[in-house]
């Protein structure tokens, strides 16, 4: 609704002030002309600052009726997205824009309108996504009291730190692995996921922030402080605290409160995987679903769906919390449970050679698919999602990482995340290793 818009006041825009450079004078060159030549020259610049002012008020004017136009699609929008709400009176005063409004309440009725059009078929338009991160980004720095100023000299700095040089040699092993075929510019992927390092030394660099930053990268036009900001804000406020720390208790939580949740949604499946786990004979099997939910919840699923899928999830993640990681888990293996292929399975290896096939089915997922997904996802429970905090509290306190087991316990997760198979897709057929590693990490 509002490309046109856009495009056609920008193209209008740049037609009516693409002049060509002026003449510059110097003090030797004036000095040069004679009184004729002065006077050419003065009237000249007259008939060229007469040309300019005519452009500049077309322009105001084709700015001020763009805009007058964007208000009025603005307005039907709003009565659009309240006829669709549930009417509660918050409700009544949704009003969109693609800009917030700068009062605190203003905000919260900005980011209202924008969860309900998340909720649409086809999810919120590309061109109003990066104006939505950034701006959330942006809130979250000013309500956190960040001196961004100071954060950018220090994380974007060019001087070398000492800590620096192992984090580099980190970052240049996973720089290719991003898992987006059209992203081309790892010499600002680098600078982000160095600057997050440095701003965070708790966390540092996480294998799996590659991925991340080179999404928020592409979505936020490649500017590097902005994607730093979105970064901070999506794994510091967003996701639960410690999702990413060197413990991954928090995953660890999440994987458990899965595995309850699964049992509540899908409890044929749960009990048949838990059946084969039992019977494999594998003293370190570990749960059948953990490998590929923890694998989906360490790349926030960027490289499980659907491209468009991917950023529709993440929006709803940065609008609606991080219970959104969950809930689509769950919808994925609902969705798989489908048909009864998987209660169909006799073996561990068996269900894990049809999860190749499965997990290829879900990357390729149409647009009527994808649709589908999302609105499973929002419509299993209403937001926040019932008993879900207790859940995750009560299990925070009940799981308590040992520091050697989950040195395996990561390494497996670095396996699993660099898993370089012959068609650049992670392998969805775990090695014993991996296995073992993840069996003595989440059971």
């Amino acid at each position: 609704m509002f490309r046109d818009l856009t495009d056609s006041l920008t193209e209008s825009f740049h037609s009516d002030v693409s002049m060509a450079s002026p003449k510059r004078h110097t003090t030797e060159s004036l000095m040069a002309l004679d009184a004729v030549q002065l006077h050419d020259e003065i009237a000249e610049l007259k008939r060229k600052i007469e040309q300019a002012n005519h452009r500049l008020v077309r322009v105001v004017r084709q700015r001020a009726f763009y805009r007058a136009k964007q208000n009025t699609k603005c307005a039907v929008l709003s009565a659009i997205l309240m006829a669709i709400s549930p009417k509660t009176s918050a409700d009544s005063k949704l009003r969109f824009s693609l800009e917030p409004p700068t009062i605190h309440d203003g905000v919260e009725e900005w980011k209202r309108a924008m969860r309900i059009m998340a909720r649409l078929p086809g999810g919120i338009p590309n061109i109003f996504r990066n104006k939505l991160w950034s701006t959330l980004g942006e809130l979250h720095v000013l309500s956190a009291g960040l001196d961004w100023e100071q954060i950018c000299r220090s994380a974007f700095s060019e001087h070398v730190q000492p800590e620096d040089i192992e984090i580099h040699s980190q970052i240049l092993k996973d720089l290719h692995r991003t898992g987006w075929s059209e992203f081309d510019d790892e010499k600002k992927l680098k600078q982000v996921l160095l600057a997050y390092a440095r701003y965070n030394k708790e966390i540092g660099y996480c294998q799996g922030f590659n991925v991340i930053a080179a999404l928020i990268l592409q979505v936020v036009d490649y500017r590097t402080d902005i994607a730093l900001k979105v970064m901070i804000f999506l794994i510091e406020h967003v996701l639960p605290r410690g999702y990413f720390d060197q413990s991954l208790k928090a995953l660890s939580v999440d994987m458990t409160v899965m595995k309850d949740l699964m049992l509540q949604r899908v409890p044929n499946t749960i009990e048949h995987l838990e059946h084969l786990k039992n019977t494999s004979g594998n003293e370190y099997e570990p749960p059948l679903p953990n490998i590929f939910s923890m694998h989906w919840f360490l790349t926030l699923f960027a490289t499980c769906l659907p491209r468009d899928c991917v950023l529709r999830l993440w929006d709803a993640l940065m609008l609606q919390g991080s219970e959104v990681l969950l809930r689509t888990a769950i919808a994925l293996w609902s969705k798989m449970s489908r048909f009864g292929k998987i209660l169909r399975t006799s073996t561990a290896d068996e269900f894990y050679s049809l999860m190749g096939k499965l997990c290829k089915e879900l990357a390729e997922m149409n647009e009527e698919e994808q649709d589908h997904l999302m609105t499973v996802m929002y419509t299993m429970a209403e937001f926040p999602y019932p008993g879900l905090a207790e859940l995750r509290e009560k299990y925070t306190w009940n799981i308590h990482p040992l520091s050697a087991t989950f040195k395996l316990f990561r390494k497996s997760v670095t396996d699993i995340l660099h898993d370089d198979s012959s068609d650049g897709e992670p392998s969805c057929s775990p090695c014993e290793s991996d296995r073992r590693a993840v069996a003595m990490g989440l059971t």
